[in-house]
């Protein structure tokens, strides 16, 4: 649920973070970020940290789904 949370809050924001700073930067933290935050939902047994890591991985999540695919797509020939 945390994550879910977590992903929720991220589409509301981070999107618009990606139009204003620029995608890639924003794409590039959301996928440095992603690492610790997954690694350590894999690894704990501590629920506190897993929700935390959880509710972090969410917005790292949206980070590179959404800014990564547009960052992909400006890059795309109009052809293709």
């Amino acid at each position: 649920m945390s994550a879910m949370v977590g992903i929720f809050l991220g589409v509301l924001f981070i999107p618009r973070i990606g139009d204003l700073v620029g995608r890639k930067p924003v794409f590039w933290v959301g996928l440095i970020a992603s690492i610790p935050a997954l690694v350590l939902v894999t690894i704990t047994s501590n629920l506190l940290l897993l929700d935390i890591a959880a509710f972090l991985s969410g917005p790292c999540i949206i980070a590179r789904m959404a800014c990564g695919f547009l960052m992909l797509m400006e890059q795309m020939e109009r052809k293709h």
